[in-house]
């Protein structure tokens, strides 16, 4: 990735976990990790990744780790899944309220 090139998924790619944001956010957790991220920022630095990890009840460090360790999106989000402890239901309600 090239820093002036580097960007990542839209908020609303539900790609990975079938959760708004998730897919975005490891996209920059790569490219964090890389160095490659540009302008964007990744956990604390990110309001976004901030509610987006909140939510998850995953730390941007785990995450961070997760997302580099697992190159594939179907495997880190079922590592998500089983690490969040959120209902459908609850994934539902928090993907209409990123859609908002």
């Amino acid at each position: 990735m090239n820093q002036n090139t580097f960007r990542p998924r839209d908020i609303l790619n539900k790609e990975v976990a079938g959760i708004c944001g998730v897919a975005r956010m490891t996209d920059k957790a790569r490219a964090a990790h890389t160095g490659d991220i540009g302008s964007y920022k990744y956990g604390a630095d990110s309001e976004q990744d901030t509610a987006i990890l909140a939510f998850l009840g995953i730390s941007a460090e785990n995450f961070q780790e997760a997302a580099v360790q697992i190159d594939h999106d179907v495997k880190l989000g079922a590592w998500i899944l089983d690490n969040c402890e959120r209902s459908s239901e609850e994934v539902s309600k928090f993907n209409r309220k990123m859609k908002v």
